[in-house]
């Protein structure tokens, strides 16, 4: 029980096929956050934050690239375009909740679904991404592992 205290919140990054992870190919790039409310009790999202966010995503500098990054609108959230963190280099991309108060249940998960664009200068690689909560008095990080896989070019070799 002690875990779920600590970490209210659980996170998948998933693709199109609903796989954990993403593939580097010549078109935008989609992924849902799948956020699951592991606290064992209701958890209620209300609309304005006064941090600004309810949500975060941190990723490992050279992970996204910042050029092309854009504001988007999906499903009440607001997801912001990626911002370098200024102690560490990293980007960060905050979701923010516009509609009325959300209730989320026990074992109950949030799909939030946007475009990213990842740097495919490093190719084919594995990255740490953290999940910041905002919305439970504890705002502990949550981390997992997340590949990256290279579809660029030739799909076997010549």
């Amino acid at each position: 029980m002690a875990f779920v205290h600590h970490y209210p919140f659980d996170f998948k990054l998933l693709n199109d096929k609903g796989e954990d992870e993403f593939y580097l190919e010549d078109k935008i790039g989609f992924v849902n956050l799948a956020i699951t409310n592991s606290s064992g009790s209701l958890v209620e999202i209300k609309k304005n934050q006064d941090d600004g966010y309810h949500f975060a995503l941190k990723f490992r500098p050279g992970t996204l690239n910042s050029a092309n990054g854009q504001e988007q609108n999906t499903s009440g959230w607001k997801i912001s375009s990626p911002e370098t963190a200024e102690d560490d280099g990293s980007m960060v991309v905050k979701m923010t909740y516009n509609g009325d108060t959300l209730q989320v249940k026990n074992a109950e998960t949030l799909n939030i679904k946007f475009s990213l664009n990842i740097d495919g200068r490093l190719g084919t690689r594995s990255t740490n991404v953290l999940l910041l909560d905002n919305v439970s008095s504890l705002r502990k990080p949550r981390q997992i592992n997340w590949t990256i896989i290279n579809h660029r070019g030739r799909p076997f070799m010549p």
